[in-house]
């Protein structure tokens, strides 16, 4: 069973890394900056989260790095925010190969930091649970 006092403080670092998230999504948020993510699951937790730029969606309709390289002339700034599973480090490094071939600077320290503030989680579609928190908080500030 779970304490009072456990469950809130659980509560209260999920309030703090929600707002943070919420802060490095408004943060990147730019129509200079374009945001590269894997899918559609992962295109609404970025919006969830207070993402308002430009998206560009790796698979499905995106169009792969092809597609990437020439919408991406269009923005000065190109964040990486792909899944840190063997499929998402992949298509990072071709990702990164390309860009750079391209001559198109891009950020994927984004990643790193929101992996290191979420606990270490590994897909960007699962970054969606803190919605609940984010909502959570609006109502009742951390204390």
């Amino acid at each position: 069973m779970v304490s009072t006092k456990n469950f809130k403080e659980k509560v209260m670092a999920g309030e703090r890394t929600a707002v943070k998230l919420r802060q490095i999504m408004q943060d990147i948020s730019s129509k200079d900056t374009l945001l590269v993510v894997e899918g559609k699951n992962d295109y609404v937790a970025v919006r969830e989260l207070g993402y308002t730029g430009a998206v560009f969606e790796m698979c499905g309709s995106g169009g792969g790095t092809k597609n990437l390289a020439v919408l991406a002339q269009n923005y000065k700034n190109l964040v990486i925010l792909l899944d840190s599973d063997k499929r998402g480090e992949r298509l990072e490094q071709t990702v990164k190969t390309k860009m750079a071939y391209a001559g198109i600077n891009f950020d994927y320290y984004t990643r790193i930091k929101i992996k290191s503030i979420t606990g270490g989680i590994s897909h960007v579609e699962d970054l969606i649970k803190f919605v609940g928190y984010l909502n959570w908080h609006q109502g009742n500030p951390l204390q």
